[in-house]
């Protein structure tokens, strides 16, 4: 017979959104399971994030940050996100980030006075806060020592979660199909001993990244294999939108696994640069080398046709 787990809140993923609500319903006194694929909790996109995190600006304005999400989704955003974004946003980075995790940006004094600001893809003024070149990172490190400190939550690493658990699927009664579609947990694998765990919950959070990596070839990590999307599609949630998939405009290229080269280097003032040594991006942008990343994609992709060459470069020696 199956062993089975209950818990108040199952959260499906360990990256920054599935640990920061973890910690929020902890805190609200609610018992918190989150499950991972990874054997360290150090998952999904969360840890490589290079560069940094919108916060606000100087003369900075929820309008102004709208605007800017707005024109870098080409106009096919769902505005009420945007207008909750951009509304608590900046609010929600300072009352979780700075104020409660103490995360140690980078400041003007190196005394957390002051924030530093620097630019990034499609923003209009500098309002992007890091920790140097490892801001994912350090934010990923502190909340995994707060989760592993709390006695609400308990983690589960190197599982898999095979599929939702659903009323319409799962449930013995077979009139339940005719209800409102309801989640009560997950079946989930444990990759070592291939046992097989349905976790049973009030409320389940799908908090699983992307799909990247079904790519050849991607920035994102081994894990970002769009399971959350599968699973949610099953248990009939409308999942649209899918033809836009984000690929990050600048990698490594060599013979290895890619790794990004983050946005903050253009935003510092790198040039992307043809093997002539010839800028290309104004042609297509005024943002020019901070254009919204589809764009930067899309330039680079038809400037190696346009040359032939099998990648450009990014010239930053006007730093040194």
């Amino acid at each position: 017979m199956l062993k089975h787990v209950k818990t108040d809140i199952l959260i499906i993923g360990s990256g920054l959104a599935g640990s920061i609500a973890a910690l929020t319903a902890a805190d609200e006194g609610k018992q918190v399971i989150i499950i991972t694929k990874s054997k360290d909790l150090k998952s999904g996109n969360s840890p490589h994030a290079q560069g940094g995190i919108a916060y606000k600006g100087v003369k900075d304005s929820p309008k102004k940050l709208k605007g800017d999400i707005l024109q870098a989704g080409a106009g096919h955003c769902w505005e009420p996100a945007v207008d909750w974004i951009s509304a608590k946003g900046p609010n929600l980075v300072k009352k979780i980030l700075i104020d409660k995790l103490n995360i140690a940006f980078d400041s003007k004094t190196g005394k957390g006075i002051g924030l530093q600001l620097t630019s990034e893809a499609a923003h209009s003024s500098k309002r992007i806060i890091y920790c140097a070149d490892q801001t994912g990172d350090v934010i990923q490190n502190t909340i995994l020592k707060k989760l592993r400190e709390n006695p609400n939550i308990t983690i589960y690493t190197n599982q898999t979660a095979i599929d939702l658990l659903t009323l319409s699927h799962h449930s013995c009664n077979s009139k339940d199909i005719y209800k409102k579609p309801t989640c009560f947990g997950v079946m989930t694998m444990d990759n070592q001993s291939g046992r097989i765990i349905p976790i049973y919950a009030k409320k389940t959070i799908l908090a699983t990244g992307g799909l990247g990596k079904i790519f050849l070839h991607s920035t994102n990590p081994e894990e970002s294999t769009g399971d959350g999307i599968a699973m949610a599609w099953r248990a009939g949630a409308r999942c649209f939108n899918l033809q836009y998939i984000q690929f990050h405009p600048t990698a490594l290229y060599c013979d290895m696994d890619r790794f990004l080269v983050s946005e903050a280097v253009r935003g510092e003032g790198g040039i992307l640069i043809t093997n002539k040594q010839e800028e290309f991006m104004s042609k297509y942008h005024p943002l020019v080398n901070l254009a919204p990343r589809d764009i930067v994609s899309r330039a680079i992709y038809q400037t190696m046709l346009d040359t032939g060459h099998p990648c450009v470069y990014l010239d930053i020696t006007s730093k040194s």
